[in-house]
């Protein structure tokens, strides 16, 4: 669904050195993408990971601290559907 692809989006450009171009990101989607998930972006700029994520920013990228931990950026913008789905799957 829509709310899958945005967030797929997000997390194939921000796990690149490059990030994610909010321009490219806006006119797919018709926002900014802090605007459509804003406590995963939240959490990252909590953590110090995030080198902009404010609206009026041309690129978001996370520092060379959350490129490190990228194993721990993914989960972050799982959907609950994603993650209930995972759950089940490993339950069984």
């Amino acid at each position: 669904d829509e709310d899958e692809r945005r967030r797929r989006h997000v997390l194939q450009s921000l796990l690149r050195v490059e990030g994610l171009e909010v321009a490219d990101y806006a006119a797919r989607f018709g926002a900014h993408p802090a605007a459509h998930l804003p406590a995963e972006f939240a959490a990252l700029a909590e953590r110090g990971w995030l080198e902009d994520g404010a609206p009026g920013s041309d690129t978001v990228r996370l520092t060379e601290e959350g490129l490190a931990h990228s194993d721990s950026v993914g989960p972050d913008f799982f959907s609950p559907r994603v993650n209930r789905l995972t759950a089940e799957y490993e339950a069984s």
